[in-house]
């Protein structure tokens, strides 16, 4: 195996683990909440019943703009993470796109944007749903509410698992863009070939 191939297959693993990991983060329902109270996520929001300790998942009624906001970059990120694999798959076996320049800048350039856009969902759904909940808790009439429907909000303020796992997919992600640009260098070093 080439230089080229050790680097590549190392830029495609990183990738595609970033790949799941976001996709695991983007689907799931505890990026953050109150504890025992209420957890949420990009799609859903999740309520524990207390006196049965019972959770319940739904929709959101009423989209938060953060959350809207989270959402797109999460899903141009995913376009960034689908179209770089697929472009890194056509130079595994297109001859032509191996040792190109243009293609290592392209996927240097994808994968840089898809770890920025996770890292800008994280410090989305990071500051301002934390805002979100804090606000939860200082209304009162929202409180009686959803008291009435037997969900307690004064737990402690808590991040779910799925920011952390977006959290390590942005890093992934990043040395995946990482080993492409030392690619990119290691290719722009190599002497050219002289025509005699």
């Amino acid at each position: 195996m080439s230089d080229f191939q050790y680097h590549r297959l190392a830029s495609f693993s990183t990738l595609l683990l970033g790949t799941i990991l976001n996709l695991i983060a983007t689907g799931s329902n505890s990026w953050q909440g109150i504890e025992d109270g209420i957890y949420f996520g990009l799609w859903n929001v999740c309520f524990q019943i207390h006196s049965i300790k019972h959770w319940t998942c739904t929709a959101w009624d009423v989209l938060p703009d953060f959350i809207r906001s989270a959402q797109a970059f999460c899903i141009i990120g995913q376009m960034c993470y689908i179209v770089s694999a697929v472009l890194m798959l056509f130079s595994f076996f297109v001859r032509a796109l191996q040792r190109s320049k243009v293609v290592l800048i392209v996927l240097s350039l994808l994968t840089f944007s898809a770890a920025c856009l996770v890292s800008m969902t994280v410090v989305v759904m990071g500051v301002k749903g934390k805002d979100y909940i804090y606000s939860m808790k200082t209304d009162t009439e929202l409180i009686f509410r959803y008291f009435l429907k037997g969900v307690v909000l004064s737990g402690l303020y808590e991040i779910g698992w799925s920011m952390i796992v977006a959290i390590v997919a942005s890093l992934v992600t990043f040395i995946a863009f990482l080993v492409c640009f030392f690619e990119y260098r290691d290719i722009t070093e190599e002497p050219r070939p002289t025509r005699v």
